[in-house]
């Protein structure tokens, strides 16, 4: 065999080894780490008068059996760090509803809303515009058709309004931490915490940084001592130096005894009180995908 082609292939043989290597050491850190997403469930419903005439019970059947696993995808690409295939054990349910305005025009609308113990109570948003209501009276309203339609737009508000449901929606829901104290770590006095979570625990991309927000209860250590529940936006966060691998995040808003302020103007609180933290919650989050070839990529 000529010199340069033994070169080309004991050169792709240590590319390939390279390779095998680092995803072994990704797969085995990730054994080590425990997956914290909170297991969810999916119900999907279509009400409204247009949509009760236009779409027939059984048609509806199948357009809702055939959302069903578009939805759980399109969910699974883009809060990944909620678990969307529901084992059985779900504590909280997302409840994906097709309405319309109540007022002229009656333009199609798209409700997300979470219910269940873990988000205190029924947390909606307000409706998103979904289709204008002319389209309800032109399409051709067969399930398969329609669910590509749908499917479609639902993929288009998910990756535009992604940073915006994470926070005010999906981010309501704790991560499965088991022991919260364990993992995030308070420090007032320097105004900053520290969050040891693996980006593959939460499925979240390697290269960015997320933004947390932890639930506890602040023990006031002066007179009058006060104990009570509080709320620490954490933001700004950037990889930690040490092992094991960790973020450093900036404490930023704080909300402690109906008061809301950011968390400097509460810095002699912060430095002497006993924070324990109760729940940890995502407030930011890029999703991780896997590159597979060219042109194509394959999210969890």
């Amino acid at each position: 065999m000529p010199h340069w082609l033994t070169w080309i292939s004991s050169s792709k043989s240590v590319v390939a080894l390279g390779t095998l290597t680092a995803l072994a050491a990704g797969d085995a850190r990730l054994r080590a780490a425990p997956d914290v997403r909170p297991q969810m469930a999916v119900m999907l419903e279509i009400r409204g008068d247009d949509y009760e005439q236009l779409l027939p019970s059984a048609e509806r059947d199948v357009l809702l059996r055939l959302m069903r696993d578009s939805v759980q995808t399109l969910l699974e690409q883009n809060f990944g760090f909620l678990h969307w295939r529901d084992r059985g054990g779900s504590a909280d349910t997302l409840r994906v509803r097709w309405s319309q305005r109540s007022t002229e025009p009656q333009d199609g609308e798209l409700q997300l809303a979470l219910r269940g113990p873990r988000t205190r109570s029924e947390a909606p948003l307000s409706p998103l515009p979904f289709e204008k209501w002319a389209r309800l009276q032109t399409r051709l309203w067969q399930a398969p058709s329609v669910s590509r339609e749908w499917s479609a737009t639902i993929d288009t508000i998910f990756k535009r309004q992604r940073a915006d449901l994470t926070e005010r929606l999906f981010g309501r829901v704790p991560l499965s931490v088991k022991s919260v104290d364990s993992v995030v770590r308070l420090l007032g006095p320097n105004l900053e915490a520290v969050v040891s979570l693996l980006p593959e625990q939460f499925f979240g991309a390697d290269s960015a940084m997320p933004e947390f927000m932890v639930r506890l209860t602040v023990k006031d250590t002066v007179a009058p001592r006060t104990v009570g529940p509080g709320e620490l936006e954490l933001r700004r966060c950037i990889a930690g130096a040490d092992s094991p691998p960790q973020y450093v995040c900036r404490m930023t808003r704080f909300i402690y005894r109906q008061d809301t302020t950011a968390a400097a103007d509460r810095r002699q609180l912060l430095a002497r009180a006993i924070l324990v933290p109760q729940s940890l919650h995502l407030l930011r989050y890029e999703p991780r995908h896997v590159v597979t070839g060219p042109g194509g990529t394959v999210a969890p």
